[in-house]
């Protein structure tokens, strides 16, 4: 089981909550500096702390492309990670919903992910598993820095908390640009769906903390809480603004795409991330038709290519990936 098999979450606008914690092992060099053997010692270490959970472990020198890429689209992992190679690896907890990436940019990136906005009952998680592992392996502290990272704008607590969140009203209305341009004088980063480096698809972002230096945990999350609920509020708004003015356009709009996924033979995930918009939003403004479309989020994930590819080999070809996606669809609709 996977973290996006759970029940889709209604009423907001967040997909999945994410928290994330970097650390490094003490007395050890960072893994840019580390050889094959050391960062294979690395790993056994850390999977000796969890030795008593069920765990997979997934060995990113021998594991193939479309593995860590699936892993990469389901947000489990990172394309750093992805690029690693030997000594680096992922354990995944039994549930699908805490991951620890090994020897990517840091020793240890350990994060709990969540369906919809579960912000606080996340971090919780994410601590709990990273407090775990500290007890049994020692970690590198210094102060006044904190935790010691390989880039200097993780010091501190080294910890991110994130929302993939769909705001599809704020980009329509034009109120995206002075939205992120706040975020990011207010210490937040507004990214595409894939984090960093990726570009928005479907008017679904990532936004995150900055840095957490000078703050304890708690006051990250307390902070990006509020954040979070002020983002809600000005795409709330931004919604009562499109049905005031356009609702009639915006019903067809989401009507024409709940009749494409229904019927629809072949679907490009290009093309499948805008219609999921579209009836994602339907949903958020009460359409009794887009209501019905259950399970749209988990669609989302389970429709990317390379997860597609894992559930069907034979799937090497663009045209059979969208014959099947397309098929995976119409079959989750009902």
């Amino acid at each position: 089981m996977y973290w996006f098999e759970t029940k889709d979450c209604e009423n907001s606008p967040v997909i999945s909550t994410r928290v994330r914690f970097a650390r490094n092992l003490e007395g050890k060099k960072f893994p840019q500096k580390l050889t094959g053997a050391e960062k294979r010692e690395i790993c056994e270490q850390v999977k000796s702390a969890f030795a008593d959970e069920k765990m997979l472990f997934v060995d990113y020198g021998t594991a193939e492309k479309t593995v860590k890429e699936a892993y990469v689209q389901t947000h489990l992992a990172s394309r750093a990670l992805a690029a690693a190679g030997e000594g680096a690896g992922l354990l995944l907890s039994e549930a699908g919903d805490v991951a620890i990436m090994i020897n990517e940019e840091d020793h240890v990136r350990l994060q709990a992910i969540s369906k919809g906005k579960k912000i606080r009952e996340t971090f919780e998680k994410a601590k709990a598993w990273e407090t775990r592992l500290e007890e049994k392996v020692p970690m590198a502290f210094e102060e006044p820095f904190g935790y010691l990272t390989a880039c200097p704008t993780n010091l501190g607590a080294a910890m991110r908390a994130s929302v993939m969140i769909h705001l599809p009203c704020l980009k329509v209305t034009g109120r995206l640009n002075a939205l992120t341009r706040y975020l990011n004088d207010a210490g937040f980063t507004v990214r595409g769906l894939f984090g960093e480096g990726s570009e928005e698809s479907g008017a679904i972002f990532q936004i995150s903390n900055q840095m957490s230096k000078s703050a304890a945990p708690e006051e990250i999350i307390s902070s990006f809480e509020r954040i979070v609920e002020q983002i809600i509020l000005e795409e709330e708004k931004a919604k009562d603004l499109l049905l005031q003015t356009r609702e009639k356009e915006l019903e067809d709009s989401v009507y024409r795409a709940i009749g494409t996924l229904k019927y629809a033979r072949r679907m490009a995930f290009s093309e499948w991330i805008s219609l999921y918009s579209l009836v994602r939003l339907g949903k958020e403004i009460g359409l009794e038709e887009a209501e019905k479309c259950e399970n749209l989020d988990r669609m989302l994930i389970e429709a990317m290519p390379a997860y597609l590819q894992l559930r069907n080999a034979e799937l090497l070809a663009p045209n059979l990936r969208d014959e099947y996606r397309a098929a995976r669809i119409r079959e989750m609709l009902g």
